[in-house]
Order: structure tokens, then C-alpha cells, then sequence
């Protein structure tokens, strides 16, 4: 962190409006009512829910346009302590003058935000007398973006945390004014941190306007050159993401596989474009299943070496260990799920001739700006 900027506060008292959606928003939410019941110094003005529309095939679509719809968590937690909710059906766009408007009506001192589905605009961020404050759930300037689980995980982060910062034009950028962090532990997912750090979230976030109230914070700008490198937040992991590369060493394999989880299924796939889609991948050493193989060395990474109706076993990049596929069955190159029962059959029916022994998946090509801290671990700030 570098070059301090003007001091936050203290407040008399602060007047917050929440804005956010998901596990983080609600989190946040739960915290903020918590404080707002144990002191007077903290009036929780409003709470605005961000729901996201969905297209034709299920798939987000980000326009402001938005009802409680499946957030409604936020909406119900906020009329039951009895605070007003701003539906943004009426209110369009933070960015826009309605909003603007409510802001100087109530005199808010504090706009909270925790996942937002829009990029706030200078003519928002510098309203006089109102500060903005997001609490991205990573510890900036590490991966910064849509999708910081994944990027922690599949980066081989220690710890996650969450960070409140106030916010600039860029994209969570903006000058630190509170960190927290939490461990990774060994197997979690990129759904359980982005649950624990909900849950760290609800536990700082009193603490955090609590100090912010009463002593005042100075912000720090963020090192640029701390941060992840190429940007987090260059896209969310996308569906062609779960392709498995048999490439990279075995623990690189499933720690991708963690971070996705379970946002994006993996696959891995046949030369002809077909996927072979699993529940599970596991590691096993090759003595672990003698009937499996006969000799570890003989095994291509991707290579099939025995398959049977629940299993596939596949050669890793690693000659001692073997990845065992469960629940192995072919799909087509496409996110949208199967139809038809004569598709579903055909796919069963060639199913014996791709799946065999012998058979080699094939590894995505790398990616344009893969950045590699190590020749061990070359997924390293991959996003």
C-alpha cells in the first residue's frame, strides 16, 4: 500500500444505505442490522437488492433490470427489522438521478455495497457529503474482480479475506480502508470461501463502521504492483474453463478443478470435440489399484488406461500417481444440457469406442497472458 489519502470521518452518527445481492450481500446486511439494534450511531436508511435478469437459456444477463426475485433474502431480512427496501425497478440504476436523489433526500452519509452488477460512474462516486464504501471479498490488490474464490485457489493462496475500500472509476481499485483475512483450507472449494468469507464479512463489518463512526480511518492507496497479474478481473471462469488439462502436475489439476466448483463443471475431452464429463477426480497412487494397470510408465498424460461403467482411470502428469474419473459419460461441446432421448442414446452407444483404454484426452491450448511464478505451478494467476 502506498500514499495515504485524506482521513474518513469520525461521524456523529452514520447513515448507511446497502446495496448488494448473494451471500456477500446478505452477510453484510446481517452485520449492518446487528450494529444498527446495538447503537444509535449507526441508521440503517435503506437496503437496495440487485437481481440479476436471465436470457432465454438460463444465463445472466447484466442490464438494470431487477425484482427480489431469488435475493429476495436481502429484501426480507430488511422489512423484518422494519427498513425501507428501494426496488431498483423504480429506481433503474445507481447510476441514475432517482438515486441520486433518495441519497441527498435522506442526507446518507455511507453507501455500503457488497457485489453490485454495475460499474458506478464519477457522477455517483463524487457526491458530495456521501462516500461509497464495497467490501470485496479477496485482500486487495489480489484479484480483484468478478470471481476472486477462484482466482485465490487456483493461485494457490494461503489466505482470502475481505477488504472494504472505497470506491474510484476503476474496477475495486479504489483506496483500502479495512482488511480482514481467513484461511484456505486444503479442500475447499470456490463456493465454500466465498461462504466463509460471507460469514467474515457479517462478523467485520460492525467493527469496521464501528472504527469508521468513532476514530476515524485514512485510506491507503493500493500498490498496482501488488496486484494479480494479468487482472482478475479480466472475465468470471467461463464454461470452456473446466476443461481439464492432463498437462499441468496432478495437484495444479485439482486444485483448478476446487476453484471452479460449482460454478463451472469439468469435462475432459476427445480429439473429435466430444466431452467426457465426471461427478468426481480423484488422485490415487498407482499401487493404489494393481488390477487397474500394468505399468505406470506406459501412461500418456490424459491417457485412458481402464475404464469401466463408474470409473475411468487417467494417466496424470506425474508418472507415480493415476487420476481415477467418476461417473465418466460423454456429452456434446455445448453448456446447454442434453435433449432428446435419441441424442442421450447414440452418445451411450459410441460411448465404448472413445472411452477405452488407450484413448487420449487432449489439453486446452494455453492461454494468451498466462503468467507463470513457477515452472511447478504454471496456472499460477491464470484467470
Amino acid at each position: 500500500m502506498i500514499n495515504p489519502s485524506p482521513k474518513l470521518g469520525p461521524f456523529k452518527s452514520l447513515r448507511v444505505v446497502m446495496a448488494g445481492y448473494g451471500p456477500l450481500g446478505q452477510g453484510l446486511l446481517k452485520g449492518l442490522l446487528t450494529e444498527a439494534i446495538s447503537t444509535d450511531a449507526l441508521d440503517v436508511v435503506a437496503v437496495v437488492p440487485w437481481v440479476f435478469d436471465t436470457d432465454a437459456d438460463g444465463q445472466d444477463i447484466d442490464t438494470p433490470r431487477h425484482t427480489d426475485g431469488p435475493e429476495g433474502g436481502m429484501a426480507a431480512l430488511a422489512r423484518a427489522a422494519g427498513v425501507p427496501v428501494w426496488s431498483l425497478d423504480a429506481l433503474n440504476s445507481l447510476n441514475g438521478y432517482t438515486f441520486i436523489e433518495q441519497l441527498m433526500a435522506h442526507q446518507v452519509d455511507v453507501v455500503l455495497v457488497g457485489s453490485w452488477g454495475e460499474i458506478l460512474k464519477p457522477h455517483v462516486l463524487n457526491l458530495p457529503g456521501c462516500v461509497f464504501v464495497n467490501c470485496h471479498p479477496a485482500l486487495l490488490p489480489r484479484h480483484r474482480g468478478p470471481n476472486p474464490y477462484t482466482a485465490a485457489i487456483r493461485d494457490n493462496d494461503s489466505h482470502s479475506g475481505i477488504t472494504f475500500h472505497l470506491m474510484d472509476e476503476g474496477i475495486d481499485t479504489g483506496p483500502v480502508l479495512w482488511q480482514s483475512a481467513v484461511e484456505i483450507e486444503g479442500h475447499q472449494t470456490g463456493g465454500q470461501l466465498r461462504l466463509r468469507c460471507a460469514q467474515l464479512a457479517q462478523t467485520q463489518v460492525a467493527a469496521f463502521l464501528h472504527t469508521l463512526a468513532t476514530q476515524g480511518i485514512e485510506p491507503v492507496d493500493q500498490d498496482r504492483l501488488q496486484a494479480s497479474q494479468p487482472p482478475s478481473y479480466d472475465k468470471a471462469p467461463g464454461w470452456a474453463d473446466g476443461q481439464i488439462d492432463w498437462t499441468q502436475p496432478p495437484e495444479v489439476v485439482l486444485r483448478h478443478i476446487r476453484a471452479l466448483d460449482p460454478w463451472v463443471p469439468v469435462f475432459g475431452r476427445f480429439a473429435n470435440g466430444l466431452h467426457m464429463a465426471v461427478d468426481r477426480l480423484a488422485l490415487y497412487p498407482w499401487g493404489h489399484r494393481p488390477d487397474v494397470v500394468d505399468s505406470p510408465m506406459a501412461a500418456r498424460p490424459g491417457e485412458v488406461v481402464f475404464v469401466n461403467r463408474y470409473q475411468a482411470w487417467v494417466g496424470s502428469a506425474d508418472p507415480g500417481w493415476v487420476f481415477c474419473a467418476h461417473n465418466p459419460r460423454l456429452t456434446l461441446p455445448s453448456r446447454l444440457p442434453l435433449v432428446g432421448e435419441m441424442v442421450a442414446m447414440l452418445l451411450q452407444c459410441v460411448r465404448p469406442y472413445l472411452l477405452r483404454p488407450g484413448t487420449v484426452l487432449v489439453s486446452p491450448l494455453p492461454k494468451p497472458g498466462v503468467v507463470c511464478n513457477s515452472p511447478q505451478d504454471p496456472l499460477v494467476s491464470v484467470r
